[in-house]
């Protein structure tokens, strides 16, 4: 009725959304672009920040979201089609919602599953494990302190060095003195690498024991 074509517009979206990675949202049909504006949403605990068509497409867009730093439960979007018209004036069929957990964790130091051994005066090789791929600003071998076990205090003049990538590292030394020492990242780093998502690597208390005889 109404000079409308027979057949329905259908709607899909998806991605793999952090707190502003963009989701793409495809319609089987063309629409008018101007019409689809947040309204066409359903938000939970986001907002909608943006929505733009693809180059030369009038059925995909790109929709960027902003999720507030202090939310932590679920986020959930679903394309409800509300004032959305395709070329016919049909109305499309709203999308599946799309619901994740949002991570606000960042990735930290995983502790190992035995002790070091290290002989006075004679480089050793430490291996370090993370929770998370590591993104943003490198790990570096100044972010790590050497601490004595038994007052907890930092042995000074530790020359590191680092080497690796994604979750996994080494941390090389030369110890000075015998006794048993913890390998840890320092509790203030500034501008600490991230996960993927931005999250900044945490200062966790996890440490690696190192028996130097």
């Amino acid at each position: 009725a109404g000079g409308q074509a027979t057949g329905t517009t259908f709607a899909h979206i998806s991605g793999n959304p952090g707190n502003r990675i963009p989701l793409t949202l495809v319609l089987t049909r063309a629409v008018d672009a101007s019409t689809v504006t947040a309204g066409a949403f359903r938000a939970t605990n986001t907002t909608i920040a943006g929505i733009s068509p693809a180059s030369g497409s009038s059925n995909t867009f790109t929709v960027t979201l902003d999720v507030a730093g202090s939310v932590t439960g679920a986020v959930k979007v679903q394309f409800t089609g509300t004032g959305v018209r395709d070329a016919y004036g049909n109305i499309p069929l709203a999308s599946s919602e799309l619901a994740w957990k949002r991570d606000v964790t960042g990735p930290s130091m995983l502790p190992p599953s035995r002790p070091v051994s290290a002989r006075l005066n004679q480089q050793v090789s430490v291996a370090v494990r993370f929770s998370e791929t590591l993104a943003g600003a490198p790990l570096n071998a100044g972010m790590f302190e050497l601490v004595r076990s038994t007052d907890n205090s930092v042995v000074a003049n530790t020359n590191f060095s680092i080497s690796g990538s994604g979750t996994s590292y080494t941390v090389k030394f030369t110890p000075m003195e015998r006794g048993t020492f913890r390998l840890r990242l320092k509790a203030s780093i500034n501008n600490p690498p991230t996960d993927l998502l931005g999250n900044a690597l945490l200062a966790n208390g996890a440490s690696i024991s190192v028996n130097v005889s």
